[in-house]
């Protein structure tokens, strides 16, 4: 992570009249800061090194070490992944993941319906067997009576 204390390089492809807009601020205020006059507030030294290099460690804290946004395609970085994602990927994502959650509920419901089906299929194949050998047994006994 880059040194907030150094505003100078947190200012870096930033013109004065540009920071003054965005921040909504008098042009006194920036020459300050970057003169080291006054510091500047802890929250635009984040914001600027966010934007210059992306970095969500900066206002997300460590966890988030690693995952950047490319301020010009606007596209996030993932530090264990191969490539980057843009909005509408990640969108994409979460509706894929509901998706997922969806699928994995059905599977079990349908899983615990197979497995219902199997125990009754067991019961009816144990209620033919015993009836089975019920008519086996009745017609041996009606054979030897004629």
């Amino acid at each position: 992570m880059v040194d907030l204390d150094n505003f100078k390089t947190l200012l870096s492809g930033f013109g004065q009249e540009k920071l003054c807009q965005m921040l909504e601020v008098n042009p006194k205020t920036v020459k300050r800061w970057a003169d080291g006059t006054i510091e500047a507030p802890k929250a635009v030294r984040l914001l600027l090194h966010f934007i210059n290099w992306g970095d969500l460690s900066a206002i997300g804290g460590e966890e988030w070490e690693g995952f950047t946004i490319n301020m010009k395609d606007h596209r996030l970085t993932v530090p264990f992944f191969h490539r980057d994602f843009g909005a509408k990927e990640i969108s994409a994502m979460f509706f894929t993941t509901q998706d997922a959650w969806q699928d994995k509920r059905d599977l079990k419901r349908i899983s615990e319906e197979l497995t219902t089906t199997r125990l009754q299929l067991e019961k009816t194949k144990t209620d033919n067997a015993f009836y089975r050998s019920q008519l086996k047994q009745a017609n041996r006994e009606f054979v030897l009576k004629n």
